[in-house]
């Protein structure tokens, strides 16, 4: 039997094409799914509504990776039940904050989450100690968030109130990518110095770099993102700034 390595549900009728199963309705497919239950990998769902799932899902021994986009949940509680039954997850994408007090009794390697600021999703972050990429997309970064992941390498921060680099981050030794784009950030402090181990930086778009570009184009001899050089002289800067 060939690997089954990822499902996605996209659309309206269900079919296998190029080992992809494609539905909206989950529920139609979901009998095809238990077909190749040991072989599955990844399972994607886009604008789908899960029914209550009365199946042995936790024959999915192998599905490393759960993508949630846009989902409605007949039975929320069920079907975290289903993630946590899955021994083998390594990644895990969701926008439903709502999840998050469960989601932080996993131990998965990979977590992106687009999340709601009135939800306390953040009190759990720091139990969160196998993690070595963390994507958090939202409108507000609360103060009281604090992240010690020791593994933790690669951080996306996609707020859109975010002024400066939060404090807990000059915390975290290993990490060795750090992206900040699309997000408000004014400046970056010295205590970037504090990350030995930073490779990459992102700022584009973001006020700091349209504010080093002003500088740029009234005096072409003017440092570029001094403050990030100086303090972390081996990154990589990503920008959207090229003419220099």
């Amino acid at each position: 039997m060939k690997k089954l390595l990822f499902i996605i549900v996209i659309c309206y009728s269900c079919k296998f094409s190029n080992q992809e199963i494609e539905s909206r309705n989950y529920a139609t497919c979901i009998d095809s799914l238990m077909k190749y239950k040991k072989s599955v990998e990844r399972l994607t769902l886009n604008n789908s509504e899960i029914p209550f799932l009365n199946y042995n899902l936790k024959d999915f021994e192998n599905l490393k990776e759960v993508n949630l986009n846009n989902v409605v949940y007949t039975d929320k509680k069920n079907f975290i039940s289903f993630l946590l039954s899955l021994k083998s997850l390594e990644k895990l994408k969701i926008d439903d904050s709502d999840f998050f007090e469960e989601i932080c009794t996993l131990e998965i390697k990979e977590l992106s989450i687009v999340y709601k600021s009135e939800v306390r999703w953040h009190d759990c972050l720091d139990n969160l100690s196998t993690l070595a990429t963390l994507s958090l997309i939202g409108e507000k970064l609360e103060p009281e968030v604090n992240i010690n992941s020791p593994f933790l390498k690669s951080l996306i921060l996609s707020v859109d109130s975010l002024v400066a680099i939060p404090e807990f981050v000059y915390k975290l030794k290993n990490l060795e990518r750090l992206n900040l784009s699309n997000t408000n950030l004014k400046f970056v402090s010295a205590e970037i110095s504090n990350l030995k181990n930073l490779k990459s930086i992102s700022v584009s778009t973001t006020p700091y770099e349209m504010s080093e570009w002003n500088h740029f184009k009234a005096d072409r001899n003017y440092f570029l993102f001094k403050d990030i050089r100086e303090n972390c002289k081996d990154c990589f800067i990503y920008t959207n700034i090229h003419n220099y």
